[in-house]
């Protein structure tokens, strides 16, 4: 234990006195991709129909590039919690020392390598594998092969080590700074049933195994982010698109994964994923203040969080204002019996399907035959598979394309199927 916390001590004091002597830079975005987007929209309306494809092609490498290019803070840490977790890696008889934290910070003088656990591919490495394993991945273009030599979880509050994670076992200082070994089951936070934090607990002190309040270490989940394991980082990475499911038992960590989960998204995609374009719905007012105080320590900052009774009310007076507003507490068994039935979903999908027909009758319809045509037909059954908003918005940008193409203006890449994909 001793050799370990003095470790553990000399890099944090090498990490403040890096911070402390290094003056930090803002790198922001070089490029305003948005803009550049915009430029590039423009340029298509009006190009010929050869140069085209290369402006589409143009496009969509700069919408990968956008989505990759997360502003990042290089140069400044926060002093008060610099980070979590701390690996010396060995790959080619070079040893060289990770730390895990929120933002980027490096310092090639000192040695310092704090990196983003939502970006850095050498995160990963933290989270999928174990002290003493040996990794094989992929960094950028190359394949790393490598062992981990140590692999350690902290706790830093006000610029304090305070709990140190460890294969040998698990220490935190007490109020009289002595250095003390912990039970192993007060130190099991996450994966399993029933082990993950709970909000209703959230507020007791003793949680994350501390045991006295004022040293509780992060009331913000900051000591849980080291701790996840290698099944709830794949969920909280996968891709940007598509929905994730995530199932489990009680206090299994789901709430957990979900909360990274948007958090990386956040940071990935800052365009995409706005907290304006966000909502968290959770099932009562304990997780409510819960996750409105855990996000903001996970870098995002106001995304709505609503109980889904609350959310539910308000959906039902913006589509049907005319209903009562007042409430039965004491639901007449029969409507319960009712719309718990499973004929209800059968009901609804037949009510969407008919609804579909209806609007696509009226579609076929309106647009008759012409120039285009055939592309804005082929284009709204090519999306029969999708849900009507999806299919309204490619139906839209195709016939736009049509009447800009019936009225002789220049050329849009909308109007040539092979590059409509990638204009919606």
């Amino acid at each position: 234990m001793q050799e370990i916390v003095a470790q553990e001590e000399k890099v944090l004091a090498r990490v403040h006195r890096t911070a402390a002597a290094r003056r930090p830079t803002q790198r922001g975005q070089l490029i305003d991709y948005d803009a550049e987007l915009i430029a590039l929209r423009d340029q298509i309306r009006e190009a010929r129909l050869e140069d085209i494809p290369p402006l589409v092609e143009e496009m969509e490498r700069l919408q990968q590039v956008a989505q990759r290019r997360a502003k990042v803070t290089e140069g400044a840490v926060d002093r008060m919690s610099p980070y979590f977790g701390r690996m010396v890696l060995e790959e080619e008889g070079r040893k060289r020392e990770i730390l895990i934290g929120r933002s980027t910070f490096l310092d090639s003088k000192t040695g310092v390598r704090i990196v983003d656990w939502r970006d850095a591919p050498v995160s990963r490495v933290y989270y999928r594998y174990e002290e003493g394993d040996g990794y094989d991945e992929i960094f950028g273009d190359r394949e790393v092969e490598g062992e981990v030599l140590v692999r350690r979880n902290l706790s830093i509050t006000s610029g304090k080590l305070r709990r140190i994670g460890t294969p040998q076992g698990t220490f935190r200082r007490s109020r009289d700074d002595t250095w003390r070994r912990m039970a192993v089951q007060s130190t099991k936070l996450s994966g399993g049933q029933g082990v993950a934090m709970r909000p209703e607990s959230y507020h007791r002190p003793g949680e994350l195994g501390v045991g006295e309040d004022e040293l509780r270490e992060d009331k913000h989940l900051s000591e849980i982010t080291a701790l996840i394991d290698p099944r709830q980082f794949e969920l909280i990475s996968k891709a940007t698109s598509g929905l994730v499911v995530i199932q489990g038992g009680a206090g299994s960590g789901k709430t957990t994964i979900g909360l990274h989960r948007l958090a990386y998204l956040a940071f990935q995609d800052p365009q995409r994923f706005r907290s304006d374009q966000m909502l968290v719905i959770v099932f009562n007012d304990a997780l409510v203040r819960y996750i409105s105080r855990v996000l903001p320590s996970l870098g995002v900052d106001d995304v709505p969080v609503q109980a889904f009774e609350r959310w539910a009310e308000q959906q039902r007076r913006r589509h049907f204002p005319k209903l009562t507003t007042s409430y039965v507490e004491d639901t007449p068994t029969h409507v319960v019996r009712m719309k718990k039935d499973p004929a209800m979903l059968r009901a609804i999908d037949q009510y969407v399907a008919e609804l579909a027909d209806r609007v696509e009758g009226e579609i076929l319809r309106e647009i008759g035959p012409g120039e285009g045509a055939a592309l804005v037909k082929r284009t709204w059954h090519g999306t029969a598979a999708e849900p009507l908003g999806v299919a309204r918005r490619a139906f839209t940008v195709a016939s736009r394309a049509r009447r800009r193409c019936a009225a002789g203006r220049p050329a849009h890449p909308a109007c040539f199927a092979p590059y409509l994909p990638a204009v919606v």
